[in-house]
């Protein structure tokens, strides 16, 4: 029987499962919690073999076998009683075919068709990219009663309405490397990992949803 309760050790446990690694710095940030709490939270983890330094990744720390049985636990049991599963379910149902939508836009920014072939989009063309950026955020406009009613249901989704929020600003504003650059927090990442999110709270796999 271990002592964790949902109140001290999920949100450390729920980033490491959505994200599968992360620094002590990087749940902290995440989670607004004080970076010498998550270094103590995650020292008593190890110790009852919940998380484990990951291999060959100075610094990172992922969940265990044992771990990811004790996520799944405490977040089915924090769900039920916060009584938002059906909020979420719901909020889940509605998240899917924007993000069809989503892939659709970031595809389109990455590849345009010409003459009946693909080929990567070399944002020469202003009047094309432009039309990408309308698309985004249009999505975005659609999304945003979504992410409101998600960040009313549980605070683990709150972070998610003001980052994609700045994002689509970031992008209006002529930043368009806001929408899926791998090295900063695009609106393409943020979306990703509001997805995960989705998915690890409701205990579901990416595997079992219906191809896009």
């Amino acid at each position: 029987m271990t002592s964790l309760t949902p109140l001290d050790h999920l949100p450390v446990l729920h980033h490491l499962r959505r994200c599968g690694a992360a620094t002590a710095a990087a749940v902290a940030e995440a989670c607004f919690i004080g970076e010498p709490h998550v270094g103590r939270t995650l020292d008593a983890l190890a110790a009852e073999g919940l998380v484990t330094a990951a291999s060959g990744s100075a610094g990172l720390y992922r969940l265990t076998p044992a771990g990811r049985v004790q996520h799944a636990e405490l977040v089915a049991a924090h769900v039920e009683a916060s009584g938002t599963r059906a909020v979420i379910e719901g909020c889940y149902e509605r998240f899917l075919p924007l993000n069809v939508s989503l892939l659709a836009v970031c595809t389109a920014w990455q590849l345009r068709q010409r003459d009946g072939d693909w080929e990567m989009n070399d944002h020469s063309d202003a009047s094309y990219d432009a039309s990408v950026v309308a698309r985004l955020l249009q999505l975005h406009d659609r999304a945003r009663p979504l992410l409101a009613e998600l960040a009313d249901a549980l605070p683990q989704f709150a972070r998610y309405e003001g980052a994609l929020s700045e994002a689509a600003a970031t992008v209006a504003a002529g930043d368009t490397r806001a929408i899926a650059d791998p090295a900063r927090p695009s609106y393409h990442a943020l979306w990703w990992e509001l997805h995960e999110d989705l998915l690890v709270t409701l205990g579901r796999e990416r595997a079992s949803e219906a191809p896009a």
